[in-house]
């Protein structure tokens, strides 16, 4: 669902669909009205260009999220997105599933990840901070491969679920948002 303040939200349950081409997407007459997208637990894979080329700055995840692989080109081209909090549970982050998303200056990758891609952050900024746990695997492909990396928590920035609630962070700060987005039981 778009709805007319930005907001993208994808809901449901198990992987969305594998759109081989950009020009196929549900959304794509939307593409630079969304700026923020709102991804539900019930959303096990982000598959093949599921958000490649949109314009939006946010990304969240649902609390307690079912999410276990970001696949090929799931984030490719967001040119205005800046930060990503992966959520816990997530295994494996695909080929290009960043891939010139050049906004990007923080990613948590947490430590459920076990398989990065050569090429998921191909042609990302070189002031990209990825922020990973010690000891991980995410740390370790990191060493190897010359990131830019840190063992500390990034302050949030945006819109956050927590315990059934919406929240807004500026700078790490916390914010109300009650009702803001809110449509029955949906964001």
């Amino acid at each position: 669902v778009v709805y007319d303040d930005g907001l993208l939200k994808l809901g449901g349950s198990g992987a969305t669909y594998q759109y081989k081409n950009h020009g196929n997407r549900p959304f794509i007459d939307y593409l630079e009205m969304i700026d923020k997208i709102y991804v539900g637990n019930g959303i096990t894979v982000l598959n093949l260009n599921i958000f490649s080329y949109l314009l939006a700055k946010e990304v969240v995840f649902e609390e307690n999220s079912d999410l276990f692989n970001i696949s090929t080109g799931a984030f490719h081209s967001m040119p205005y997105l800046t930060e990503l909090n992966i959520p816990e549970g997530v295994t494996s982050i695909g080929s290009i599933a960043f891939k010139r998303s050049t906004g990007l200056r923080r990613v948590n990758i947490p430590a459920s990840v076990k398989s990065i891609s050569d090429t998921a952050f191909k042609s990302c900024s070189t002031a990209l901070v990825y922020y990973v746990a010690e000891g991980s695997y995410a740390e370790s492909y990191a060493i190897a491969n010359g990131w830019n990396y840190s063992n500390e928590s990034f302050v949030i920035n945006g819109f956050v679920e927590e315990d059934g609630e919406l929240y807004y962070y500026d700078n790490g700060v916390k914010h109300t948002q009650r009702g803001l987005f809110k449509v029955g039981n949906d964001y």
